[in-house]
């Protein structure tokens, strides 16, 4: 079984709690992610790094991850469905 952490079950609550977690992140990490998605540079290494540290605190804190996990994560980053975009916006 997978553990997961701070995840939501709720369509519509999960673009707010994304921009909580988010904001909550140590480091400036916050601000790297929102510069990186402002200039569109989403594919830069630094933004992985940052995405890495969030997924670590609120995706998953198993160490090393399932593969059923990152799996999902790979097919996760080829969704181009714009109801599915990087922001993860879900239409409810």
């Amino acid at each position: 079984m997978t553990e997961t952490s701070h995840t939501s079950a709720s369509a519509e609550l999960y673009p707010e709690g994304t921009v909580y977690r988010t904001g909550a992140m140590p480091d400036g990490l916050n601000e790297v992610i929102k510069r990186q998605r402002t200039e569109g540079t989403t594919s830069s290494e630094e933004y992985k790094a940052a995405m890495q540290r969030y997924y670590q605190m609120h995706i998953c804190s198993l160490d090393p991850w399932p593969e059923d996990l990152l799996e999902s994560l790979r097919v996760m980053a080829k969704n181009k469905h714009p109801d599915f975009t990087m922001s993860k916006t879900l239409r409810t």
